[in-house]
């Protein structure tokens, strides 16, 4: 369950976005993990360790890829047309399928140099966080 001041957590959480970098401030990272805790005090991704691209993909093949590791952890995904701010969204990327946070028209993702901003048109699947 989301903290009853999560919208203003979020604003903070989005007010200092690192870098990429993997296993410290990768899509998974960002979304499943550290936004989720700020969100709702839960880390979805405290039982993985990996440090490299190589250990994340090992990872997400043998989970299925990353919306089945959002799926094994926050339900069955809905509409992007459906999401709400703060949610979870999927989106094809130049690394691939990565995740982002749903903060209205835009998708809030980690991009090379902090905080990037894109259109929500490209999200393809959603999912609440509760």
């Amino acid at each position: 369950m989301r903290c009853e001041d999560w919208e203003k957590r979020l604003n903070a959480y989005l007010s200092d976005v690192k870098p990429f970098e993997w296993a410290i401030n990768d899509c998974c990272q960002f979304t499943l993990g550290k936004w989720s805790e700020v969100a709702t005090g839960v880390n979805h991704l405290t039982k993985y360790k990996y440090k490299t691209e190589l250990g994340a993909a090992k990872i997400l093949n043998k989970l299925g890829g990353i919306e089945e590791l959002t799926t094994l952890h926050l339900g069955e995904p809905k509409l992007p047309t459906l999401a709400q701010r703060g949610d979870i969204v999927s989106f094809e990327h130049d690394r691939g399928m990565a995740l982002g946070i749903c903060i209205g028209a835009k998708i809030a993702a980690v991009g090379d140099d902090g905080l990037l901003l894109l259109s929500m048109s490209l999200a393809q699947k959603a999912w609440s966080l509760e």
